[in-house]
């Protein structure tokens, strides 16, 4: 009895090592590069929208799904802060498909409103893009699933908030422009009418004041 026990123990232990060391080490096999990223802007707002890739590794003999998206991290860098908006970082493809034993490449962009960056100057932000690769082994019919997640360390530009100059639409000076030309053409005519009533009234006096001298005349006679 004793010697069958001791024969089911070293079978258990034979096992257990034969299925440790043919099970895939996940964590040490996917892998994402840069680790993280530190995105800083010295000479100010760019003009275009900031890009970076990200590359995965897939090193296994049957294809690998990455889903990724951006979030706010779980627990943030000292002096860091989380994103106003996360709609500013977006992360493509969120689903990415890498070939067996290559890697594939995720994008991330950037990109802060018109309207935005006068008001977040000086900033450090914190976000993390989280990545869920899976691998469907055909062969043992096993899924392998594992987390990642980058830090992406964002520094805005140093400056001090401006004034906002009001930018008038178009609208306005053509608006400005009718009433302009309408106060005009007034004008003109009220200045026409009042030359033609004065050029009346001198018609009329002196029609008046010549019959007048001739009815004088008449009487005279």
């Amino acid at each position: 009895m004793k010697r069958l026990k001791i024969i089911f123990l070293l079978f258990f232990l034979v096992a257990g090592n034969i299925l440790l060391f043919t099970s895939p080490a996940v964590k040490a096999d996917v892998k994402a590069s840069p680790a993280e990223l530190v995105i800083t802007m010295p000479d100010g707002y760019p003009d275009d929208k900031i890009q970076y890739k990200i590359k995965i590794t897939n090193p296994y003999s049957a294809q690998m799904n990455v889903k990724s998206k951006i979030i706010n991290p779980f627990d943030l860098t000292t002096n860091f802060t989380n994103v106003p908006d996360l709609s500013w970082i977006t992360i493509s493809p969120e689903n990415l498909r890498v070939p067996p034993n290559s890697y594939g490449e995720l994008e991330v962009t950037i990109i802060i409103p018109e309207d935005e960056k006068n008001k977040q100057y000086n900033k450090s932000w914190e976000a993390w893009a989280y990545l869920a690769p899976k691998v469907d082994g055909s062969a043992t019919n096993v899924a392998i699933q594992t987390q990642l997640a980058i830090r992406l360390y964002i520094h805005t530009p140093s400056g001090t908030m401006t004034s906002k100059t009001i930018s008038t639409p178009p609208n306005f000076y053509i608006l400005i422009g009718i009433i302009i030309g309408s106060l005009v053409i007034l004008m003109i005519s009220s200045y026409l009418r009042k030359k033609k009533n004065i050029k009346y009234n001198q018609a009329a006096m002196f029609y008046v004041k010549k019959k007048g001298n001739k009815d004088r005349k008449d009487k005279k006679i």
